[in-house]
């Protein structure tokens, strides 16, 4: 079951009492939705969630040391990632945004590293990024996707996965 998005009207500068009772009802509501929907979701792969994923879903965690994020996206030294031609490979360096070398045209079928529940997000920062993932089966830090391919070659694409066990599972993705 999901949870659509609805906006909850506030109450104006001069309210009365019964306009934020109604507020409160309203809000009250909307987060038991939520809640509902977090109780009855179910994992991937074996059914019922855990109440421990149900629980971490909800959690906001920084995207890197340069928390939080409202001050705009700053990168220091490591968190450009350099793909190993060879390897087709990456190595997981714990931080949550990764740039994408420029300039260099390969694929990527492996994220080494990570523990059980790490997320990271592979974004190219140039036009000059051409970087294929690559779905590679149930391997040791393989990556599973939605689709066989996924290409990251304009500015902005990106996917984000996260570290299921020994393999990286796409979440999300945002292709310009």
């Amino acid at each position: 079951m999901g949870v659509n998005f609805r906006p909850i009207g506030l109450p104006g500068n001069n309210y009365s009492q019964d306009e934020e009772s109604q507020f409160r009802r309203n809000l009250e509501t909307y987060l038991l939705e939520i809640s509902s929907a977090v109780n009855s979701s179910e994992s991937a792969n074996e059914g019922a969630a855990s109440p421990a994923s149900k629980r971490e879903s909800l959690l906001l965690r920084p995207y890197s040391g340069n928390f939080p994020l409202s001050l705009g996206l700053r990168f220091g030294p490591g968190v450009t990632a350099v793909v190993d031609t060879t390897a087709k490979s990456i190595h997981y360096t714990g931080h949550r945004l990764v740039k994408l070398q420029p300039s260099v045209t390969t694929d990527l079928e492996y994220i080494i590293g990570g523990s059980d529940g790490d997320v990271i997000t592979l974004m190219a920062f140039s036009d000059d990024t051409d970087v294929t993932l690559k779905e590679t089966g149930a391997g040791a830090n393989s990556i599973k996707l939605t689709t066989s391919t996924v290409v990251i070659d304009d500015a902005h694409d990106n996917v984000t996965l996260i570290r299921s066990g020994v393999v990286w599972v796409e979440i999300a993705r945002a292709l310009h």
